[in-house]
């Protein structure tokens, strides 16, 4: 048996020992304290205590494939002892600090990531900018735009998601997820999907 398999049969031999909060207590809770954004999806919701490679487990200890790779995805499986050790270390040696100090980690990262870009065009190195969410990454990247090509108009496709600050909130066109609060950002154009076999077919 692999390290791998190993680790996710133990994990669910102590999902099935669950003993935490239940699920209606959780429920309660949640729904006491938290904003009405935080929908549930589906109606029934799953309470999930642990998660292990590719599968979750609820509080019941069933298992479940987790296929779900949208929404803040876990792209290298939960728990992955690599990652988890990272972070183990990275905590017990400085959790957070300003920007304004020098940080050998968030050198060594942006290095890191740097050299796995494409060259630029321009001969010119990338410099990197973390941020801690995409609502936050769309923002930036509308600003850059903006002040790159002193333009202000933003285009941007129908039905599709883009955050939820003000700015972004201009830009999603998606019903359920546009929150109409009279603030609306100028010079921002919808515009249809296009056919990618279409375009294809224009340019081959």
């Amino acid at each position: 048996m692999d390290a791998s398999t190993e680790r996710i049969n133990e994990a669910e031999r102590e999902a099935q020992c669950y003993d935490g909060m239940g699920r209606d207590e959780a429920f309660a809770l949640r729904n006491a304290h938290n904003g009405p954004l935080l929908t549930f999806y589906p109606h029934d919701p799953l309470l999930i205590t642990r998660g292990c490679g590719q599968y979750l487990f609820d509080d019941k200890g069933k298992k479940y494939l987790d296929l779900f790779a949208g929404i803040v995805t876990v792209s290298v499986g939960h728990c992955h002892p690599k990652i988890t050790d990272a972070i183990v270390q990275q905590a017990q040696t400085l959790v957070h600090t300003t920007t304004i100090y020098g940080n050998t980690a968030h050198a060594k990262y942006a290095a890191s990531l740097a050299a796995k870009l494409p060259k630029r065009s321009d001969g010119k190195k990338w410099k990197l900018y973390f941020v801690n969410s995409g609502s936050e990454a769309n923002d930036l990247a509308m600003h850059l735009a903006r002040a790159y090509t002193g333009r202000q108009a933003v285009f941007a496709l129908r039905n599709c998601y883009h955050g939820m600050s003000t700015n972004l909130q201009s830009v999603t066109a998606v019903p359920g997820w546009q929150r109409n609060n009279g603030v609306q950002v100028s010079n921002v154009h919808h515009v249809p999907m296009p056919y990618v076999s279409l375009s294809l077919s224009f340019f081959l």
